[in-house]
């Protein structure tokens, strides 16, 4: 693997080289029931890691290995076109020492276009209300969590306080089961594109959301482990469970990167990913 990385990172040496990666499957080196042992006592993703040679194989616990995999597969993670007239909407998940996670989506059809992701920690409200406004996005919803009413001993104002008075009209979404997120989230990837390149750190964040691991027990939990992957992983979360607002939309209120409203005819959705057409 290393040189395979250094083959591919320096071009003069790749000239001198011969690097190739043969799965278990075609050396034949280990014979079938080796394997089949190994399958046996092995998960799906250990058995593609140590044996498949997979270098994208879904992390063990990970709640959205697979589906993130079957969207690479599929094609649904590379070039997204921004669509000029149908308006963004974003998803937050707030923080101050903590990171900010913000999606942006557009809805065209049946599809959820994820064109842009953002995130950075230590910064303000104005911060990502000026890294909106810097986007040539007309906006349609800004959906930030439920927390975002609560008032913050430092500053004696909310989030959403402090939103509002930035021109910013965010809608609060209802605190809802974690679980029943997550759900609504392996509802919602299959009908999901990502932008590559500006969604990378989001589009990791996801195929790193896993579950906490019981080391007594020696299974994993149901909770899903906190750790770096949580801010976008949540965000994300966020939006699937707001999908059903958004696909019961007919009039929507456009916009602008300041905040402005434009009286634009708007995309209409038919498609509910919780029960279909």
């Amino acid at each position: 693997v290393a040189r395979q990385n250094m083959l591919h990172d320096n071009k003069e040496i790749a000239d001198e080289w011969f690097a190739t990666i043969q799965n278990a499957d075609k050396t034949k080196i280990l014979d079938k029931s080796t394997l089949e042992m190994a399958r046996s006592v092995m998960s799906e993703e250990e058995y593609d890691q140590e044996f498949g040679c997979s270098f994208t194989a879904a992390l063990v616990g990970a709640f959205y290995g697979k589906l993130m995999n079957a969207a690479r597969n599929e094609n649904r993670i590379g070039t997204v076109p921004v669509e000029a007239d149908i308006p963004v909407h974003t998803f937050w998940d707030l923080g101050y020492s903590d990171t900010t996670a913000i999606w942006f989506l557009q809805i065209v059809g049946k599809e959820f276009r994820l064109i842009d992701y953002y995130e950075t920690s230590g910064q303000e409200i104005a911060h990502y209300v000026k890294h909106l406004q810097s986007k040539d996005y007309v906006y349609g919803d800004h959906y930030v969590p439920h927390d975002a009413a609560k008032t913050s001993l430092q500053t004696g104002r909310s989030m959403l306080e402090t939103m509002r008075n930035l021109g910013f009209r965010p809608q609060i979404l209802p605190r809802e089961p974690v679980l029943d997120g997550i759900n609504a989230v392996r509802h919602l990837l299959p009908s999901c594109w990502f932008d590559e390149k500006r969604c990378h750190r989001g589009i990791d964040a996801l195929c790193n959301y896993e579950k906490k691991w019981d080391a007594k027990n020696k299974v994993f939990q149901q909770k899903p482990l906190h750790n770096w992957a949580s801010n976008g992983a949540d965000a994300f979360r966020y939006m699937a469970m707001a999908s059903r607002r958004l696909s019961n939309t007919r009039n929507e209120v456009k916009l602008d990167r300041y905040g402005r409203q434009i009286n634009r005819p708007s995309a209409i959705m038919d498609y509910d990913i919780f029960g279909g057409m």
